[in-house]
């Protein structure tokens, strides 16, 4: 009996001309342009990747001239109030004015949260 482990697995079955098949496209065809396809194409270990060499040029750099992006608004500053307002205690850390019997450092805070709804109804309106 032969060692099984040097014969490769039968399943699944080849197909006959399966292989050549497979690669009759070129590579820019399938995708897969610039890429080493290591031993299974060539026949041999694939050699670690050669980046090219880091720039050397002693040229002078090109103005970097600053470019806005498309979703950039003054607008989006807003968006800072409903943020910041909650994070200052000595805004609403007292009891009166009471709504309803209800001290004003709840219903202050529940407050809050429709004024942030609107600035962020407004801003979006405004912005789109």
């Amino acid at each position: 009996m032969t060692d099984r482990r040097d014969v490769p697995p039968e399943w699944p079955a080849p197909r006959a001309g399966w292989e050549q098949a497979r690669h009759a496209r070129s590579d820019h065809e399938n995708g897969y342009a610039g890429y080493d396809h290591g031993p299974a194409r060539t026949g041999y270990a694939a050699a670690a990747p050669a980046y090219p060499p880091r720039h050397t040029s002693h040229a002078p750099a090109r103005a970097r001239t600053r470019v806005r992006r498309a979703d950039a608004s003054r607008w989006h500053w807003l968006l800072l109030v409903p943020i910041v307002l909650p994070l200052i205690p000595g805004i609403y850390n007292r009891l009166e004015p009471a709504l309803f019997g209800i001290p004003f450092f709840f219903w202050g805070q529940l407050a809050f949260a429709f004024v942030a709804s609107a600035i962020i109804t407004v801003v979006h309106l405004m912005v789109r």
